[in-house]
């Protein structure tokens, strides 16, 4: 089945569809041959033409063109399937060696051109007088295959009866257990079934298809779950795939081809949902340009490209806002609030934001979100999310609080996936805030990590969508970009304008939130010359050039530049990980 499928799509596309209906090789006798008889069928059959190979011969196995030595009963332009050598030259006796072989080509006065070689058996070169035979024509051929694969799955196993996945029907239920009648009537359900149906129906979660009384099914979504309520809207086309257990959601009203549509399903815009199933970039936490671990205090600090944190209490003595990539979560990396002392009342808060450019798509929608987290306090401690909102673009200064899930015990060592899902979003067009609150109490030298941070349109969260970290590395970029060498590593080129001042140019790929500022030590670098002389640098500014699109960085030194202008790189001082960072994050405090 397989071969024939495949031998049919060959003759389809030579020469823009030529031997379709013109000519084949198969035998035919009003029955499928059984395989034990093929050999048997192709000697006894009487050919349809019969011709031999012209003077000159086929020079090789690679050869394009076969010479004829007539033409007579064929016609010019058109385009043949020929067998070769099946015969002798008598045309009476199988070849006693078995080589033949079966090609496609167009005739073209007394040869056959721009041969696909090797179709059946074996290419080869032939001699001059070579027997050559045209079996079937091509509408035969087409039948039988027509025949077979309404019959047959592509893996040889039946299919049912007529069935034409093309089809769809329309709902008779008056309720979410669907119920459709397909014509030609299905025999039985089959792994890879495909159904087309019009729902007349809104769904209230859990529903089931009934097709042609095979018994009802239930729907589900990709990742196993029931539709969230209104998933499948009353009038739209949803096209499901049977599983062998259940019908599979693949598209609803088509939406899963397109990039962006307007049909809204219980707050969920379908077509952005495949864009934005994780609006939280670094949400496995595998991005950290900022290296250096900050010091975590009362008010909110980044830590990372990405989380920020505050503790609270009477004091907060000790802890550290990191990343790390080898975390007690079993994830690859984790957010972490490291060595955590707090007095009296202790509460530590885990942040992240999503930038007014991608919150706008969750506008008046409906979100869900989730966090794994872990802790080893050495006891349960209740951990809440709340979702705000940013009251200016950008800015997380001031929030206003959208929705605040109920508190959730997570017990000490355990990892622990806590959610807030079916929020209604409102207006959060200015940027959208997570807040994870741990109330840990008085704690000394205790640990808190996060990771899989997933937030995505619907009712429910989805399964934990990872990005690849290049992916990753680019969408943290528009935020924080950091240049990161070992000991004198070349950062970037400049120029020295006097003995004491000289510039250096950073051009960005593409643009940063906003203006960024700079995060750097001028004391870990210096300005070399091409002669090999190194000058430490005392100050590091960027200029008002500086922009969204690339910056200039002020250097100055208290001598040894020279005069004149001069060009120069700007590299580490040889003591270590230096680390430069352009820092356009949005505003927390």
């Amino acid at each position: 089945m397989v071969f024939l499928c495949q031998f049919r799509e060959e003759i389809r596309n030579h020469e823009k569809g030529g031997l379709r209906n013109k000519t084949a090789f198969f035998v035919l006798k009003g029955e499928i041959m059984p395989a034990t008889n093929v050999n048997e069928y192709f000697i006894e059959a009487k050919p349809l033409w019969v011709g031999k190979v012209g003077a000159g011969g086929v020079a090789s196995a690679v050869a394009g063109t076969f010479p004829l030595q007539s033409a007579s009963g064929l016609t010019d332009g058109n385009v043949y399937v020929v067998t070769a050598n099946r015969v002798n030259s008598a045309g009476t006796i199988k070849n006693p060696s078995n080589e033949r072989e079966t090609f496609i080509g167009k005739l073209s006065g007394t040869n056959l051109i721009n041969c696909i070689r090797q179709v059946e058996g074996e290419a080869q070169a032939w001699e001059a007088d070579t027997v050559l035979e045209i079996l079937v024509t091509g509408a035969m051929w087409n039948k039988l295959i027509d025949g077979l694969e309404v019959e047959h799955n592509p893996n040889g196993t039946h299919k049912m009866q007529g069935f034409d996945e093309s089809h769809y029907a329309e709902d008779e239920a008056s309720d979410d257990d669907y119920v459709i009648t397909l014509s030609p009537v299905p025999v039985e359900y089959f792994e890879g079934m495909i159904v087309n149906f019009k729902a007349t129906t809104v769904n209230t979660g859990a529903c089931t298809l009934n097709v042609n009384e095979l018994g009802a099914k239930s729907i589900k979504t990709p990742n196993g779950e029931d539709p969230a309520n209104g998933q499948i809207p009353a009038g739209s086309i949803v096209t499901v795939i049977y599983d062998g257990t259940n019908f599979i959601l693949s598209s609803i009203g088509g939406l899963a081809s397109k990039s962006y549509v307007d049909t809204e399903i219980s707050g969920i815009d379908v077509g952005k949902a495949f864009l934005y199933q994780n609006a939280i970039i670094n949400g496995a936490c595998q991005i950290n340009q900022i290296v250096t671990a900050v010091n975590l205090t009362t008010g909110k600090l980044y830590g990372t490209d990405t989380f920020y944190a505050k503790g609270a209490g009477t004091a907060v003595s000790a802890g550290t806002i990191s990343n790390t990539a080898s975390p007690s979560l079993t994830t690859a990396f984790a957010d972490k609030l490291a060595g955590v002392t707090l007095t009296g009342t202790g509460i530590v808060y885990g942040y992240r934001n999503i930038d007014s450019a991608n919150a706008i798509h969750y506008k008046n929608k409906t979100a869900s979100f989730s966090v794994l987290v872990r802790h080893d306090v050495g006891s349960a401690i209740n951990y809440t999310i709340k979702i705000n909102k940013a009251n200016s673009a950008n800015n997380f200064s001031a929030v206003t609080n959208i929705a605040t899930g109920d508190a959730v015990s997570v017990e000490s060592g355990a990892d622990t996936l806590i959610k807030l899902e079916g929020v209604s979003m409102g207006d959060c067009s200015n940027g959208i805030e997570i807040e994870i609150i741990a109330e840990c109490g008085a704690i000394t030298t205790k640990n808190f990590e996060f990771s899989e941070w997933q937030y995505n349109l619907g009712d429910k969260v989805l399964s934990f969508n990872a990005k690849s970290e290049k992916d990753e590395l680019r969408a943290c970029r528009k935020y924080c970009r950091g240049y990161l060498i070992s000991n004198v590593g070349i950062v970037a080129s400049g120029l020295s304008f006097n003995d004491t001042t000289g510039a250096v140019e950073f051009l960005f790929d593409e643009p940063m939130l906003k203006t960024p500022t700079l995060i750097a030590t001028a004391s870990d670098w210096k300005f070399g010359f091409i002669s090999g002389s190194l000058v430490d640098l005392t100050s590091m500014t960027l200029d008002v050039l500086t922009s969204q699109s690339g910056s200039v960085l002020i250097i100055g030194v208290t001598s040894g530049l020279g005069t004149g202008v001069k060009p120069g790189t700007l590299v580490g001082d040889g003591g270590g990980v230096r680390n430069l960072v352009f820092d356009a994050r949005p505003t927390i405090a």
